[in-house]
């Protein structure tokens, strides 16, 4: 069995650092994650009273399908940022040649 240890004293390295992350911070996060829940759950009386009641939970399943694909698309997209510009001229052997 493993023994307890303390922990290892704070050094500039591993502190937290003043004034990056505060209240307001940490609030913003946790509402900006909980919208898309809050935009789901909160329409839906009125999606079954105004629509089509028997479609609407079909609807929610598409929204939910839309919302399960955005990060995916935000990840595609970050990782085309970080690829190096290639003109459609340069795609063949003028990429290797690039000076």
């Amino acid at each position: 069995m493993s023994e307890l240890r303390p922990a290892p004293a704070e050094t500039p390295e591993t502190a937290l650092h003043h004034g990056r992350l505060g209240v307001f911070g940490i609030v913003f996060f946790v509402v900006a994650a909980a919208a898309p829940l809050v935009g789901m759950t909160g329409a839906v009386p009125v999606a079954i009273v105004v629509g089509n009641g028997a479609a609407a939970p079909g609807a929610y399943v598409m929204v939910g399908i839309v919302l399960l694909l955005i990060p995916k698309g935000r990840k595609s997209r970050a990782a085309q940022a970080l690829r190096p510009q290639v003109s459609p001229g340069e795609m063949g052997l003028g990429y290797v040649y690039r000076f």
